[in-house]
């Protein structure tokens, strides 16, 4: 017992040392503060592949980096497929907080999805020639494919791209329509010159002295089509300041070409926690299997090793984007030594098993999302998503362990490290020497606690006995009630103990 609360003791003193290993890798590449800050700069943000909780960690802290340098503008250089819609939103929001800095996104490929939520964040839209923009709607991966979420889902993201729209001057009927697919969009250009964007239900609201104004109104967006534009698209529509052909252009158009850049990029130790991330999975199905052989196992050796690597990778990658903090870390080790204490201390499996199977539970759910009861539409989505996962999880834990049970014992490696020969009977001393059946009927008291064996004085000899009515505290009378080759059974003697 007191093996297995060093482990966890260990693993907890272990996963506090994480942090303090790698947040400065991951920081120090990124601090170059510029050596004048009379010098006007610019900072330039890599945006790249999936929007998830590492990309909004990366963004948050370049946001702090680029206000400590006093950048005078953010050019958010995005090219994604999108991701996560809490993730998209915790950024969305780190950029609209930016209120004495001009925010710029820059779509060097494309802006789908989240993506374009990102970029509808920014002040200004700049999109490099041959690139597109759009389609945000939710969606859920199932057994059939990709699959739209409905209305509920749709109506709080359309509201985001509805504010974000009237925030920074975007058209928000076409912003909206890169949500909903049920939303019709006509162009309605009037006879004084002046056109505006509109959906067909609002077009359909206008009055008889209104309609006297309208010159022409043509459809852009039909129903069922979710809006996706490219870059010319989108400079027509209102949505693109400026297309460009490279970055240098880009700097000429905003008059960046005296200011001092600071770029901003993921790191590999950054990218090493964004990868760990996506594999925690299977890093915690690896650490069950390997906590599960070290318990099975005498002394403490690699499957230990591994075990306690596997949920320091997971913890560790959790904690440095903001997923876990030692609260997490604290429910698993405690749901640990709960487990252990059941198994080996306290009989049967009651309310402390299950108490150590709810930390643990809790603690992987905790450092899995942002939030703790889920609220928001996509929140459900993510929890459910997360349920699912876990169960998939725990289920090949118990199949894989099942099968490491019966079948390794049998296996090559097996053979190789364990004892195959056996000492025959002529060759040494018999362990059934000795005549126990003599015990059969005698009392006794015991010596040591039985768990459920332990030491016994039965007549005149102490000799290890097995209980057959669970623990049995020192000093309790006995009586032996059976015996199997060299196993004494005994219970508790009332005085009046009948053996049958």
């Amino acid at each position: 017992m007191v093996r297995f609360i060093s482990i966890a003791v260990f693993f907890f003193v272990f996963l506090s040392i994480v942090p303090y290993v790698f947040v400065p890798c991951a920081l120090a590449q990124s601090e170059t503060s510029l050596d004048n800050d009379s010098i006007k700069s610019v900072a330039v943000v890599y945006l790249h592949g999936e929007v998830d909780y590492a990309l909004a960690r990366f963004t948050e802290r370049s946001i702090a980096y680029a206000k400590e340098n006093n950048a005078e503008a953010i050019i958010f250089d995005i090219d994604t497929f999108g991701g996560r819609v809490d993730s998209a939103l915790e950024i969305s929001r780190a950029i609209t907080d930016l209120t004495t800095i001009q925010t710029i996104a820059y779509v060097t490929v494309k802006a789908i999805s989240a993506g374009a939520l990102i970029a509808l964040s920014c002040n200004k839209i700049v999109m490099r020639s041959g690139t597109t923009i759009g389609d945000c709607a939710p969606i859920a991966i199932t057994q059939e494919g990709p699959q739209m979420l409905g209305e509920k889902f749709q109506s709080p993201l359309r509201a985001e791209f509805r504010k974000l729209a009237e925030r920074n001057g975007y058209p928000v009927a076409l912003a909206e329509s890169m949500v909903s697919s049920d939303i019709e969009v006509v162009k309605v250009a009037y006879v004084d010159g002046y056109y505006e964007y509109m959906t067909r239900k609002q077009f359909e609201e206008f009055t008889a002295e209104e309609n006297k104004r309208v010159y022409k109104a043509v459809t852009l967006v039909d129903e069922e089509e979710l809006l996706t534009i490219h870059d010319q698209e989108a400079l027509e529509f209102g949505f693109a300041s400026k297309v460009v052909d490279n970055e240098e252009e880009l700097f000429d158009y905003f008059h960046f070409n005296s200011h001092r850049v600071v770029r901003v990029k993921f790191l590999w130790s950054e990218q090493l926690v964004r990868f760990l991330d996506r594999i925690a999975p299977i890093l915690m199905l690896i650490g069950m299997l390997a906590l599960y052989t070290e318990f099975k196992v005498p002394g403490f050796g690699l499957p230990g090793i591994v075990g306690l690597a596997c949920f320091a990778l997971l913890f560790g990658s959790k904690y440095l984007i903001g997923l876990a903090s030692y609260l997490e870390i604290i429910l698993f080790c405690v749901g640990i030594i709960l487990i252990l204490l059941e198994i080996f201390v306290i009989p049967g499996f009651g309310i402390t098993g299950i108490a150590g199977f709810i930390c643990i539970i809790l603690s992987f759910y905790l450092s899995s999302q942002s939030f703790v009861i889920p609220r928001m539409p996509w929140e459900i989505a993510i929890a459910k998503n997360w349920m699912t996962q876990f169960s998939v999880t725990l289920l090949s834990f118990f199949l894989i362990s099942f099968f490491l049970a019966k079948y390794l014992p049998h296996s090559f490696f097996a053979k190789r490290v364990m004892l195959q020969t056996t000492l025959s009977r002529e060759a040494g001393i018999s362990a059934l020497s000795k005549d126990y059946t003599a015990y059969l009927g005698k009392e006794g008291v015991a010596v040591s606690m039985l768990r459920p064996s332990g030491r016994a004085q039965i007549a005149k000899d102490v000799v290890t006995v097995v209980s057959d009515c669970g623990f049995i505290e020192s000093g309790t009378p006995l009586i032996v009630i059976r015996v199997e080759g060299t196993k004494i059974y005994v219970q508790k003697s009332t005085g009046e103990n009948v053996l049958s």
